[in-house]
């Protein structure tokens, strides 16, 4: 879906981009879905995952599979890359 502004901008929607697009071919059959509709929705679920720490572990879980260590190891070789960049710039001074 794509942003959009019906009736000369005054009702702004996320519509299939096929209904925007000239040249393509193809209909899309949804309709419409208008904007403070769908991201008071989005931000509200949005929320609902950050507040629970679970629900956030099992992402990391399904993305990771589940070797917590392997979340670990890479948070320590980001801070270890950016520490050495830091050293390496400073050296250069």
């Amino acid at each position: 879906m794509v942003g959009h502004a019906v009736n000369r901008g005054r009702y702004p929607c996320y519509c299939c981009e096929h209904s925007v697009a000239r040249h393509t071919h193809g209909k899309c059959e949804n309709g419409n879905v208008a904007v403070p509709r769908i991201e008071e929705t989005v931000f509200n679920e949005l929320l609902a995952v950050l507040a629970d720490p679970a629900c956030i572990l099992d992402v990391a879980r399904r993305l990771h599979g589940d070797r917590p260590q392997a979340l670990r190891l890479e948070t320590v070789r980001k801070d270890l890359e950016a520490t050495e960049y830091t050293r390496r710039r400073l050296a250069r001074l």
